[in-house]
């Protein structure tokens, strides 16, 4: 199986391009990125990337100009009639980002402490040790399971 470079990107769509095919669309993302210059003011920076969709896979009311979306896809490029390489993104998948944020804030983070102790939501999860009743209790369940049930 060969493997497929995949690429996501979040933005807004900035054009939608009216010469269309019957079945694909190309349309152009705006991403915006801000950094602090040497000066401590903050700058905007976009950049556009060009994508197309294949029409049965986008949803009307999200694909319009000013959506904030979230794309994946494949990276290709064509040589144009001018003889120069263009680039652009097939897209596979588009969601739209305010209900993908919101799907992967209700998904819980888990991950460990340094001192290996789990983490949920970055809260520890730490455990206390059975009493001599809960233990007695789990042996008692656990019986059947082992094979050393009275009478056997």
């Amino acid at each position: 199986m060969a493997l497929v470079d995949r690429i996501i990107l979040e933005g807004n769509i900035s054009r939608i391009y009216d010469n269309q095919t019957d079945n694909l669309i190309w349309f152009d993302i705006c991403k915006n990125e801000k950094y602090i210059d040497k000066n401590g003011e903050e700058q905007t920076v976009s950049s556009f990337f060009s994508a197309k969709i294949e029409r049965s896979k986008i949803d009307n009311d999200l694909f319009k100009v000013g959506s904030w979306i979230i794309i994946t896809g494949i990276p290709k490029s064509y040589i144009d009639k001018n003889n120069y390489k263009k680039f652009y993104i097939f897209t596979l998948d588009i969601k739209n980002a305010r209900e993908k944020i919101k799907e992967e804030k209700n998904t819980p983070i888990i991950s460990y402490d340094t001192d290996g102790v789990m983490l949920w939501n970055g809260q520890r999860c730490e455990s206390e040790p059975c009493t001599p009743e809960e233990l007695a209790e789990m042996e008692e369940l656990l019986k059947e399971f082992r094979g050393d049930v009275d009478g056997l």
